[in-house]
């Protein structure tokens, strides 16, 4: 197991603003829904590892741009998400908060 701490920041923007990549990090960007990534997932078009899934995931289920600002008002950006593991002799299932089993 690995531990690692990843940061995600939400904001509001009239224009999508101009991007640098950091090509040691990065190949490529897009400004694309929470919705429209998670299914590019699915599709098995855009591998993604389980922070970037959990925030997406988090992101699809809120109602509208201000009800994700509200929901992420007072976070300390220090919250630590444990995912609870349950092996079923085939594979490990990990649930994150929030999941439905």
């Amino acid at each position: 197991p690995r531990r690692f701490d990843a940061r995600f920041y939400l904001l509001v923007a009239t224009e999508p603003p101009p991007v640098r990549l950091d090509t040691t990090e990065l190949v490529d960007h897009a400004w694309i829904s929470p919705e429209d990534a998670l299914a590019r997932y699915s599709k098995g078009e855009w591998p993604m590892i389980l922070p970037t899934l959990a925030h997406l995931r988090w992101l699809a289920r809120r109602s509208s741009l201000a009800d994700a600002l509200a929901s992420a008002k007072g976070a300390d950006g220090r919250t630590l998400i444990e995912p609870r593991v349950e092996p079923d002799g085939s594979l490990v299932r990990v649930y994150l908060p929030g999941d439905v089993e």
